[in-house]
């Protein structure tokens, strides 16, 4: 499979209809997922910058589209591989009720879409957005994370990651 238009060949109303009918799709699956997103921004104080985190990944987006309209699309079928384990994350996160896994789910299933369609070059181009929108509060959050002793950290070694998270920060 090869999603990249070939040059001197348009998509054509077929590729139109399909682009159209996944568009659809996905607004279907995804809309409740970014409705609980906003919802929780709205109403939570810890998470509410999560609207200043969307708004500049959608910045950096906008400021980066002329770049990424120049470049040559070359699909990549690791997208395809990428797309069909974020909808196994979805199915699973559905099924169980974990709001994690579903909202995971939403940057890769973006992330699969772009690498199939349009290639390395665009996934690279737009890394930053993608990866702040990643960082948005309500789905981060929810990773589970081990205390600091459960993870083998303990004395001294605690001591050296403070100083290099010091030095980092």
């Amino acid at each position: 499979l090869d999603a990249s238009p070939r040059p001197g060949r348009s998509c054509g109303v077929g590729g139109l209809i399909a682009a159209a009918a996944a568009a659809l799709a996905a607004a279907i699956l995804y809309l409740p997922v970014l409705a609980g997103l906003f919802t929780q921004w709205a109403t939570d104080g810890d998470a509410a910058y999560g609207v200043v985190v969307a708004a500049a990944a959608a910045w950096l987006f906008v400021q980066r589209w002329s770049h990424v309209r120049s470049l040559p699309r070359c699909g990549s079928n690791a997208g395809l591989a990428l797309l069909a384990g974020a909808c196994v994350i979805y199915m699973f996160g559905t099924l169980a009720a974990d709001v994690f896994l579903v909202r995971l789910s939403l940057p890769l299933i973006a992330l699969g879409s772009l690498l199939f369609i349009a290639g390395a070059q665009h996934v690279r181009a737009l890394a930053a957005p993608l990866l702040l929108a990643c960082a948005a509060p309500g789905l981060a959050e929810d990773l589970p994370v081990a205390a600091p002793a459960e993870a083998g950290l303990s004395g001294e070694r605690l001591d050296r990651l403070d100083a290099f998270l010091d030095q980092a920060i």
